[in-house]
Order: C-alpha cells, then sequence, then structure tokens
C-alpha cells in the first residue's frame, strides 16, 4: 500500500511518499505558501493520482509530549484533508525529532529539509509497522 507522509507547518507543508512493502519513505515535494485549504486540495490530488491508502502526518508535540498550538493546526489541518479526501486513514507520528533528522541529511544530500523531514515522519511509522 501506498502512504503519504506530511510535515505540516504554516508556510511549507513537505510531502514524502512510501510503500508497506519495502518499508522505505522517500521525500516527494513541498508545497510553499498556500492557504491551508488550497494546499489540501493540492494533497488531496495527489492521494488521488498517487493511489494513496494512508496519510501519516506529523504531530509536532511539545518537549513535555503535550498538544501545543503547531499540534493543533497539524490536527485542523487533517480535518481539512479529509473534508477532500473522503474517509480515509490518517495516522498521526510524533515528529519531535524528524527536523533535526532532516538537517543531518540535508547537509549530507542537500535536499529540501520539509519534504525530507515528511520522510523521516512517514519512516518512522514504517518502521512501526514493520515490528509488529
Amino acid at each position: 500500500m501506498k502512504l503519504l507522509g506530511i510535515d505540516h507547518g504554516t508556510r511549507r507543508i513537505g510531502l514524502a511518499i512510501g510503500l508497506t512493502e519495502n518499508r522505505t519513505a522517500v521525500p516527494l515535494r513541498t508545497i510553499e505558501g498556500k492557504s491551508q485549504e488550497t494546499a489540501a486540495v493540492t494533497i488531496a490530488k495527489i492521494v488521488t493520482e498517487e493511489g494513496i491508502g494512508t496519510v501519516v502526518i506529523g504531530d509536532p508535540l511539545m518537549p513535555s509530549g503535550d498538544r501545543g498550538e503547531s499540534s493543533v493546526r497539524a490536527h485542523a489541518f487533517a480535518r481539512e484533508l479529509e473534508r477532500h479526501v473522503g474517509p480515509m486513514p490518517i495516522v498521526f507520528v510524533d515528529e519531535r525529532m524528524s527536523s533535526k533528522l532532516a538537517d543531518q541529511v540535508m547537509a549530507v544530500q542537500g535536499a529540501d529539509r520539509d519534504s525530507l523531514a515528511a520522510a523521516a515522519i512517514l519512516q518512522s511509522h514504517l518502521d512501526m509497522l514493520g515490528s509488529r
């Protein structure tokens, strides 16, 4: 099954794609400077075109593990996305370390930070699936 990873931000949204069969996530692209609704429409189109079965969204929890403003925005975006894709599995993954990992990979590969963070979020979920 294909999965779409999302690193949600207020100015940029990183996207990654992965397969449950090989448990590998790769950066896809970054959406910049769009309203949340426009971004949700763009992502819904990708979900349809790519045949995505599950969406995995990073949940930017606070260091304490509590939900802060960014987490509330990510969950609100998930509801907006669901309005455009219809009912489908949407999974939240703790993303507290995804940006640090993206920065480390970026230093080596020179790739886009937001899509790399989305790949780290999605890879975390795929790794968890593989350990079941």
